[in-house]
């Protein structure tokens, strides 16, 4: 990749940083809070695909 391509693609992302950075902080002031039972909820599935992921691991070395 040449100099100038990166150079222009650091302004675009520049650019795209400027531009999502006031929306993200509003979008965090007004959304609502989780509580201890939504995030027990979220990490129920997370932590089965973990441990999915773990047992595939075991299986595959033997």
């Amino acid at each position: 990749m040449e100099t100038w391509e990166k150079i222009v693609i650091a302004i675009l992302v520049g650019g795209l940083m400027f531009l999502f950075i006031p929306a993200t902080s509003r979008a965090l002031k007004n959304s609502p809070k989780g509580s201890a039972s939504d995030w027990l909820s979220a990490a129920k599935p997370i932590g089965l695909v973990v441990a999915f992921v773990v047992i595939l691991i075991i299986i595959a070395r033997n």
